[in-house]
């Protein structure tokens, strides 16, 4: 889908260069800029899919991964690297939980505005992601709003 997208804005923007007005250049300019700009959400919208109600099953699964590699990261790659001097657990860990935290909290701020989540609880999704076991207690408020989407 994203390569038809991508051959389609190429083919638009070809068909301005044919006329070489000072008009087509400045709708040549807004163009780009919009597709550049639309592109990031497209993408993740061909990846993660653009239906409401998946976002939360996304959001679910996204986040008891997150939640277990947070547990990992503490209790099995920290005492490696602090009790047994084995630094390397702690840097893959470390950069796979990072990764997993920053997709967890674009996936509620997804949330957030597509579902019209109150405030609160983007902020309450924000400290279970730091907390141990945080967010397998906010997946039970997620089950429950996604029971309800079905």
């Amino acid at each position: 889908m994203v390569q038809l997208v991508m051959v389609l804005a190429v083919d638009r923007i070809k068909k301005m260069d044919v006329t070489n007005n000072e008009d087509n250049k400045i709708e040549k300019r807004s163009f780009c800029s919009a597709f550049f700009m639309w592109l990031p959400y497209s993408l993740s919208t061909a990846i993660f899919g653009a239906m409401k109600k998946n976002i939360i099953s996304l959001l679910r699964k996204v986040g008891m991964i997150e939640g277990i590699s947070l547990l990992v990261l503490l209790f099995i790659a920290m005492p490696l690297k602090y009790i047994w001097h084995q630094p390397m657990a702690v840097k893959i860990i470390g950069w796979l939980h990072g990764g997993l935290f920053v997709l967890f909290m674009w996936l509620a701020f997804r949330a957030y505005s597509e579902r019209g989540w109150p405030f609160k609880k983007l902020v309450l999704a924000f400290v279970a992601a730091f907390l141990p076991f945080g967010t397998f207690v906010f997946d039970k408020k997620l089950k429950e709003e996604e029971r309800l989407v079905s």
